[in-house]
């Protein structure tokens, strides 16, 4: 059965890391909208925002990639021949 390989194991492990990742870094960015909201940004808040959203879509996209590869090692079980 698929969910106990340790192909399975790994990406639902490797996949809840990043999801908690994510949510942090989404959390990152709301500390830092709702910090300015009120107030000029200065270059530095800027370069700050930058850096947080690039550090969130580095998530994102790793994630993305995780999750394609196991979609393909899904229809590769799919299409193998049976014993």
């Amino acid at each position: 059965m698929l969910r106990e390989s340790q192909r399975y194991a790994e990406f639902v492990a490797r996949r809840e890391r990043l999801n908690r990742r994510l949510i942090e870094s989404g959390k990152q960015v709301d500390q830092w909208v709702e910090e300015h909201k009120t107030g000029e940004a200065t270059v530095r808040d800027l370069a700050m925002l930058e850096g947080l959203l690039f550090e969130r879509r580095e998530f994102l996209s790793e994630l993305s990639r995780l999750d394609d590869s196991f979609m393909k090692y899904l229809l590769e079980l799919r299409n193998s021949p049976q014993d």
